[in-house]
């Protein structure tokens, strides 16, 4: 299982002890909406729902198809 974001530019894949991380690229990725989540340490920008969705068609093939 890996952790999956979606950015702006090319990102390799990165690993920090067992949690990988893939990077896919959406050129459109900010005008998309997202969601301020605080967390322990500061706050982070996360998907709505609707734009997971979205991403799960257009992404289809990295999630399992």
């Amino acid at each position: 299982m890996a952790f999956q974001v979606v950015t702006d530019r090319p990102t390799r894949p990165a690993v920090a002890g067992r949690t990988r991380a893939e990077f896919r690229m959406s050129r459109s990725v900010a005008g998309m909406p997202v969601a301020d989540v605080q967390t322990e340490t500061r706050s982070m920008r996360v998907s709505t729902a609707e734009t997971t969705s979205i991403d799960l068609v257009r992404f289809s093939g990295a999630c399992g198809g």
